[in-house]
């Protein structure tokens, strides 16, 4: 686990540290919590996972500022927050020359891919019904705020706009789309930059999967881990 110098922090961790974790692995399929803190006086340590942190914060106040659900349901909406997040395109694996995928969080976390949880198939209580539908309706708000606001922040990302300025051929990126979710913005490499009449790379030539497409070097973004 990776922190700053919280005191809830250090005070969780000092807790944790007294226990007997031999016995506790011994009994139970876990492993030991290893904490990592940041050095001292160094907020800009952890920046990437402290703003990712704020947006689920500002989802959270926007979606539920207002809504009453109880324990369990809150846990279901948290879990539904994670499976979003872990499913935000990182970097990509090119295991054959015409083809390229997505790498993402939860490529590392789960062996099933899945990005929803389950819904029960028959409820027969009608009160039962319209929690769900409830449910479904805060949580299909979580995830369209997150594939919108988190890659507007990646698209606004200071560092990665530069790369967008400074693109080469080979460089693989995100393809913008106004008729397809952000999330799932299909992959291209750079073949080619054509430059404007002030000397600055204005339009791409991309390959992607069904051939090659020309875009303007504003429809193109990079990833997260690029």
């Amino acid at each position: 686990m990776y922190t700053d110098n919280g005191t809830n922090f250090l005070g969780a961790s000092r807790t944790l540290g007294n226990l007997n974790w031999q016995e506790i692995i011994d009994k139970c399929a876990i492993q030991k919590i290893k904490w990592h803190f940041n050095p001292p006086a160094a907020p800009w340590y952890g920046g990437w996972w402290e703003r990712m942190i704020c947006i689920i914060k500002q989802l959270l106040r926007k979606v539920l500022g207002r809504a009453c659900v109880t324990y369990e349901e809150m846990v279901t909406l948290l879990c539904e927050c994670e499976s979003v997040v872990n499913g935000r395109p990182l970097t990509y694996l090119y295991d054959y020359p015409n083809e390229l995928r997505v790498i993402k969080p939860s490529d590392f976390t789960q062996d099933i891919e899945g990005n929803e949880t389950v819904d029960l198939d028959i409820i027969h209580a009608k009160h039962l019904c319209k929690r769900i539908r409830y449910l479904q309706n805060l949580s299909c708000q979580l995830r369209q705020r997150f594939q919108k606001e988190y890659l507007a922040k990646l698209i606004r990302n200071p560092k990665l706009l530069s790369k967008r300025h400074n693109l080469s051929p080979g460089d693989v990126v995100l393809i913008g789309s106004d008729n397809t979710k952000r999330l799932n913005w299909p992959l291209g490499r750079v073949i080619q930059l054509f430059q404007g009449k002030d000397n600055i790379e204005r339009v791409a030539k991309l390959r992607v999967e069904n051939g090659e497409i020309i875009r303007p070097i504003q429809r193109i973004y990079p990833l997260e881990m690029s």
